[in-house]
């Protein structure tokens, strides 16, 4: 799977390595509350992750690119506190959620186990229904600010796809 006479496999293992480093550094800091350190390790994690894609699996774009895109999105939610930038930080999670569930749908009809002519009338049933269900919990919860339940009701669903079994369709 992986081509060990070259070297950007070797940048590849460096950069997860790299990012599981980071990852329990985060980890610490959140325990720790130490709130600078925890901002700068929550904007460095995805981008080890992304940039480790891109040398180990190349022809799967679509996986740093939606890292790349939750990078953004771990920027944007730094400043949570203010509704516009939890929104943009949500809104940029749903954009990279869509790229990793595009790739594991690509993924499951290359190996067979999935037809496209079914997963279009699954995905149109499927996000309209959890949209019209995640809207309106968000909407009671976040007590009537349409904006946030708008990202939120996105973001829920795109988190709920990719945990959902595609296989069976």
């Amino acid at each position: 799977m992986f081509d060990f006479t070259s070297p950007l496999t070797y940048i590849g293992f460096f950069f997860l390595l790299a990012f599981i480093l980071i990852s329990l550094q985060h980890i610490y800091y959140c325990y720790k509350e130490w709130e600078p350190k925890r901002k700068l390790t929550k904007t460095l994690c995805v981008p080890a992750l992304a940039i480790a894609a891109v040398f180990l699996a190349p022809l799967r774009w679509q996986i740093y690119v939606g890292a790349a895109v939750g990078a953004i999105g771990d920027y944007f939610l730094l400043k949570k506190h203010f509704v516009k930038f939890l929104a943009l930080g949500m809104l940029f999670f749903f954009l990279g959620h869509l790229f990793y569930i595009n790739e594991a749908v690509s993924i499951l009809v290359e190996i067979g186990l999935l037809e496209v002519n079914n997963i279009r009338i699954w995905a149109i049933v499927y996000f309209a229904t959890a949209y019209v269900i995640f809207f309106i919990i968000s909407f009671v919860i976040t007590k009537k600010k349409w904006l946030m339940s708008l990202a939120g009701g996105l973001y829920c669903v795109a988190l709920l796809t990719e945990t959902t079994d595609l296989s069976s369709y």
